[in-house]
């Protein structure tokens, strides 16, 4: 940032989906609240999982989180993802495509 002051927002996005490893993204953001509490904090994700961070998202005061979807056909979402990781499961084909988004929305209505 001393190098570099212009700079007002940090986000975390792919290759991959930040959630698919939550510990590591939420320590990346509140090291930077930390750090810069001024600084705009943003997520970009596929959806997975980010229902049940949503609580601490906002604690952080992440102002921006961008849910992308690639797929509302599971069949066609398993052409696009060869595999999707949740945690310590990986799901393949049709499972992987629809556990991107179905698990989230499942976990956000409850």
């Amino acid at each position: 940032m001393e190098r570099s002051p212009a700079i007002r927002v940090a986000g975390i996005a792919g290759p991959g989906d930040p959630f698919a490893t939550p510990e590591d993204t939420l320590e990346t953001l509140r090291l930077v609240r930390n750090r810069y509490p001024k600084m705009l904090l943003c997520v970009a994700s596929n959806g997975l999982e980010v229902a049940a961070h949503a609580a601490e998202l906002a604690q952080l005061q992440v102002s921006h989180v961008t849910l992308t979807v690639n797929a509302i056909d599971p069949e066609i979402g398993a052409r696009i993802y060869a595999w999707v990781r949740a945690g310590i499961r990986v799901l393949r084909g049709v499972d992987g495509a629809a556990g991107c988004w179905n698990g989230s929305a499942r976990r956000s209505r409850s």
